[in-house]
């Protein structure tokens, strides 16, 4: 199931990132464009907190020994 969530999230991100910016870049449509770009950095973001929290008990372990 997690494989097919995951999926279908990477297919959004790529349909909104090959045909939605360009779109909007093209059209002129600078509220949609700043939103698809402040959204997309909102995600990098999310994936940074995600990544950092699983690596933290390991960072945590080697700190201690």
């Amino acid at each position: 199931m997690w494989e097919t969530t995951a999926a279908l999230v990477l297919v959004v991100i790529g349909f909104v990132t090959y045909y939605l910016l360009p779109y909007s870049f093209v059209f002129r449509d600078i509220p949609l464009f700043l939103a698809i770009l402040n959204s997309i950095l909102l995600g990098m973001l999310m994936g940074l907190c995600v990544l950092s929290a699983m690596a933290q008990p390991l960072m945590e372990r080697g700190l201690l020994w």
